[in-house]
């Protein structure tokens, strides 16, 4: 039974006996060997001893479970046995990996967060790819520093701050939930030092943002503009429904609203204006497919920057949207509005309104924040010079240019022609309406050109995906090469090899990277070319 330090290559060079099996011991793994077969098949083993006899459990097979991950099967085990338990009864492996119980963190612990998503994003993007498959009990405290300091290593300091945060709530759930003996992130101290933002966009600089806004593609500028407006936060505007506007006011409630409670946020007239010339498609306000609510705010924000770059002369100082709500609290202080009304605008709950305090005041100051709007709402129109009139480009449509939008009704004889020439790939519906006495185009119905428009860039597969037009696929592709090698033999009596030497001259792009192999098995299945 010889012992050694074993290695990957070690394991792979391996050769199996002559006859019968032979077990190469891990030197510092009591226990755990790498079994041979004459037949070459290799398996992880673990004799241990337990109640004074001695047995034998196959932890995998190799190359399907690596070196490593026997290692970390062994440790488990090992531990099972030290307890006095059969390693035999352990849950499968994967059901304590990291992956398995972030899954299982995420959906009993934070299904009620409201930033669940960006959590699961975090976890998927920066810790699934180094610890997914690992058991969660082998990670230790030096792995988590190794993990949180690569992330503030790479410049990104306050996303490595939040996954410390994430982390250390992840292991103490799992901790108490007897996954875990210890939590390896306890008085871990966290990387650099919180940032707090305290940028105020400048009035010169929303006079750019208000006018490039009007220059954004349909629904950003206007959901921009209206930001700028109601100094709401961005998911509140974002994902706001039609349902959800009452007259002169929006009305979240506690599921949308950040502090868990109802909130109702005041429309100044400017405001009312710029949701009334919205056309309307389902059931959210700020919608590109009619059905769900925004998204895609990175892109538009660098499209917004490019444009106020312009407007303004030069580059605007490094911002966010979430900028505007302390430029509008900031702006609403200079215009002597109590501290009071202006958190109640901003929705929060903290600062005066906090504690005690916030127990039994429960006074909402509606009136004087709907004065404090109208006012913030003014002081808009006189920095930017637009005296209330709301302009933003409609669903950027080559040519348009700006568009003033009306709160005319969709013609629904437009949709319908819209849905016809679609499924007939034919324009003659659409030229049939235009061609109507007194026929025009709204907002609304520009709207419903442009999603025909993207969709004619594509053509639809048979599964029901779309993909450009013009794109073929692996098939029609050596269609196309099999059709013209037999041109070639037919006409110009080449071989096949000669021909498909050819066609590699002529598609380099399709053929080139296995000198035409592919293509030669295509036409030697004799797949049809039609």
């Amino acid at each position: 039974m010889p012992t050694r330090a074993l290695t990957v290559a070690s394991v792979a060079r391996i050769k199996p006996p002559k006859q019968g099996q032979a077990d190469y011991f891990d030197k510092g793994f009591p226990g755990m060997a790498l079994r041979v077969s004459y037949g070459g098949a290799k398996a992880w083993v673990y004799f241990y001893r337990l109640h004074g006899k001695l047995r034998r459990m196959s932890l995998g097979r190799f190359p399907a479970m690596s070196l490593e991950e026997a290692r970390e099967a062994w440790r488990a085990s090992r531990l099972a046995v030290g307890k006095g338990e059969s390693p035999a009864h352990l849950r499968p492996m994967a059901a304590d990996s990291f992956a398995t119980v972030a899954e299982e963190w995420l959906k009993r612990d934070q299904a009620h967060n409201r930033s669940v998503a960006e959590v699961r994003r975090v976890i998927e993007r920066d810790v699934r790819p180094v610890w997914g498959d690992r058991l969660i009990a082998t990670i230790t405290r030096r792995d988590a520093l190794e993990l949180i300091d690569g992330i503030a290593d790479r410049g990104a300091v306050t996303m490595a701050r939040r996954l410390h945060s994430h982390l250390h709530r992840l292991f103490r759930w799992a901790v108490g939930r007897g996954i875990i003996e210890t939590n390896p992130m306890a008085d871990l101290p966290k990387p650099g030092a919180a940032v707090k933002r305290d940028h105020v966009v400048a009035d010169a600089e929303i006079v750019a943002v208000w006018k490039a806004a009007e220059k954004t593609a349909w629904p950003f500028g206007p959901a921009i503009q209206l930001l700028i407006l109601t100094a709401a936060r961005r998911e509140e505007i974002g994902a706001l429904r039609w349902d959800e506007i009452h007259g002169d006011e929006i009305r979240l409630p506690a599921s949308r609203s950040k502090s868990g409670e109802p909130r109702v946020i005041p429309l100044s007239a400017a405001a009312a204006k710029l949701i009334e010339s919205l056309p309307r498609h389902g059931d959210h306000v700020f919608t590109t497919n009619g059905t769900t609510s925004v998204s895609g705010w990175s892109k538009a924000k660098r499209a917004l920057d490019t444009a106020a770059a312009e407007i303004n002369g030069g580059s605007l100082q490094p911002w966010r949207l979430h900028d505007l709500r302390r430029s509008a609290a900031t702006g609403l202080q200079r215009l002597n509005v109590g501290l009071q009304v202006i958190e109640a605008i901003l929705g929060h709950v903290s600062g005066s309104r906090a504690g005690v305090v916030g127990v039994y005041q429960r006074y909402q100051f509606l009136a004087e924040q709907r004065a404090a709007l109208e006012a913030w709402a003014n002081e808009i129109k006189r920095i930017t010079g637009t005296g209330g009139k709301l302009v933003f480009a409609a669903a950027a449509l080559p040519g348009s240019g700006k568009l003033v939008v009306d709160a005319a009704p969709i013609n629904m004889d437009w949709v319908r022609a819209i849905t016809q020439a679609d499924s007939t790939n034919n324009p003659d519906p659409l030229i049939e309406y235009l061609r109507r006495p007194g026929a025009k185009l709204g907002s609304s119905e520009c709207w419903w050109l442009q999603q025909l428009l993207d969709r004619m860039r594509f053509k639809r597969k048979k599964s029901g995906r779309y993909v450009p037009l013009g794109q073929k696929s692996h098939k029609e592709i050596h269609q196309m090469g099999a059709a013209h090698a037999r041109d070639l033999q037919r006409i110009e009596g080449l071989s096949q090899a000669e021909a498909i030497d050819r066609v590699i001259q002529i598609y380099p792009q399709h053929f080139a990277d296995d000198a035409g192999a592919s293509l030669a098995n295509f036409m030697r299945r004799g797949v049809s070319a039609d």
